[in-house]
């Protein structure tokens, strides 16, 4: 009796190795990794506004965004609280109803004293900001739309970053690099 050999689709094998490649940059760290490096406010400002003007308040809103999601990949939830309550407050300044949505989630982040839903809600929140920036992009520089497969129960999530290089806010140092830049703004 002759055994048939068992052939795999083509689109899932192909499924399998995307599936591997993603995986595969979504290695432990404990955030001390050598050439790491960590973008101040200061060089955030510098890529999304025009050298020696003041910002805009749509250029400040996207830093207090970036500046939370650096605060996510610290783990620092005081840190992330403080600067919702400043994104919440220039938010406030912008009657536009999208911004209104950001205002609300930002609210809850700036309630939260827990890391994890802090993290919960940014998730939400980059949404939201992914959507003003796609239809009005304030950065005089690129930002990046990055991508985590394995946030939240591999439900995957994505959030925006000045920097090319993947600094993951939904896990912070315990998978510091897991993620992909999925489109450049």
């Amino acid at each position: 009796m002759k055994m048939k050999k068992r052939r795999f689709p083509k689109f899932a094998i192909l499924g399998f190795a995307a599936l591997a490649l993603a995986v595969a940059g979504c290695s432990s760290g404990n955030g001390n990794e050598e050439g790491q490096s960590a973008s101040t406010s200061e060089e955030k400002k510098n890529s999304i506004v025009k050298e020696g003007m003041k910002p805009t308040l749509d250029q400040q809103i996207l830093i207090d965004y970036l500046d939370m999601k650096d605060a996510l990949v610290k783990g620092d939830a005081e840190a992330t609280r403080t600067l919702a309550e400043t994104m919440v407050t220039n938010l406030k300044k912008v009657p536009e109803s999208t911004h209104g949505t950001a205002a609300e989630l930002a609210h809850h982040i700036a309630q939260e004293g827990d890391i994890n839903s802090q993290r919960e809600l940014f998730h939400k929140l980059s949404d939201v900001m992914y959507g003003i920036i796609k239809t009005d992009n304030p950065a005089e520089a690129t930002v990046y739309k990055q991508y985590c497969p394995m946030a939240f129960q591999n439900s995957g999530a994505f959030w925006l970053s000045a920097e090319k290089e993947i600094r993951n806010p939904y896990f912070g140092d315990k998978m510091l690099k897991c993620g992909v830049v999925q489109e450049e703004l």
